[in-house]
């Protein structure tokens, strides 16, 4: 039954997701009316998140010793019409180095969000996140 959800909610996820950024791509493509204007618009909220999720498969692919290189985060319009917000290409090595380097920013991302949660928030523990506290 867990599996079941889980689906449910990856597949959901999902769906939010890309109408978010077809959402944002068109707010600022009817905001400049250029699209290459409106490609860094809708790139701007993004790039601290892309920031940190190419970065996080740079410094994994350090860490295990993996060569890399390429590191970007400019966007660039893709031949088939998509937008590619950020790239980092590593060397091809065996299939542990590249899941655990495809899994970085899973890892330094959850990280992240810990660490606003604690020190933007002040949000220590999850009793102190449910916590209600009376007038």
């Amino acid at each position: 039954m867990a599996l079941f959800w889980f689906l449910i909610t990856l597949v959901g996820l999902v769906i939010v997701q890309r109408w978010i950024h077809q959402h944002l791509h068109g707010v600022a493509l009817l905001l400049t009316g250029h699209a290459d204007m409106a490609i860094i618009l809708y790139a701007l909220p993004l790039l601290p998140g892309v920031a940190l999720h190419e970065i996080s498969h740079a410094l994994m692919a350090t860490i295990l010793r993996v060569r890399s290189a390429g590191l970007t985060i400019i966007p660039r319009r893709q031949p088939d019409g998509h937008v590619q917000l950020g790239a980092v290409r590593v060397e091809q090595v065996d299939v542990v180095r590249l899941s655990l380097i495809g899994l970085a920013p899973l890892l330094f991302g959850s990280l992240a969000v810990l660490l606003i949660i604690q020190y933007a928030f002040g949000v220590s523990s999850l009793g102190d996140a449910i916590r209600t506290h009376d007038p």
